[in-house]
């Protein structure tokens, strides 16, 4: 397990590291959707998602909580995607839960962000296409800046609230 924690921690400094390139922004979403959180979605989550400390929360889980609540940052990226599906005809591919996630438990909020970030994603791959259409130069700014503060605030969240609880935990 503590090799696996050490190759998200990795992947997430790969991750943080690349962010302000928009350039090459599609490889990373690659990089995110096809590797990263699948490792996290396959060898991590499924492995502590009944695990009984999950639900105790951990350093910095309740910080991350608050500002989910009060600032609602999913919302607002939700509404930038809605108002770009409905100036484009972009349909989103729909997210699928794996079994094991319930809303009780959780990994909702990480496996959310997920979801969340893979619409991004196919957005913004989208949108990259042509970056100097009109709807690039109107949309584009907005979801690379959704982008990469979602990755931000994930990123935070799992190292500094999952990560360690799941090092405490798992011995």
């Amino acid at each position: 397990m503590k090799s696996v924690l050490a190759d998200l921690r990795e992947q997430h400094q790969f991750i943080l590291q690349r962010l302000d390139d928009p350039d090459n922004l599609v490889g990373l979403i690659q990089f995110i959707e096809e590797i990263h959180h699948p490792l996290e979605e396959s060898a991590l989550f499924p492995l502590i998602s009944q695990a009984p400390w999950i639900c105790q929360g951990g350093p910095r889980c309740s910080l991350h909580m608050g500002i989910r609540l009060e600032q609602d940052p999913l919302g607002k990226i939700e509404k930038h995607l809605l108002d770009y599906s409905r100036k484009s005809g972009w349909i989103p591919t729909p997210f699928v839960s794996p079994r094991w996630l319930t809303p009780q438990n959780p990994l909702s909020v990480p496996m959310e962000e997920h979801a969340v970030s893979h619409r991004l994603s196919e957005a913004l791959k989208e949108l990259c296409k042509d970056r100097e259409a009109s709807l690039a130069r109107e949309f584009f700014p907005v979801l690379y800046n959704d982008f990469c503060e979602l990755m931000k605030m994930h990123i935070d969240k799992e190292d500094h609230c999952l990560f360690v609880m799941c090092e405490m935990n798992l011995k």
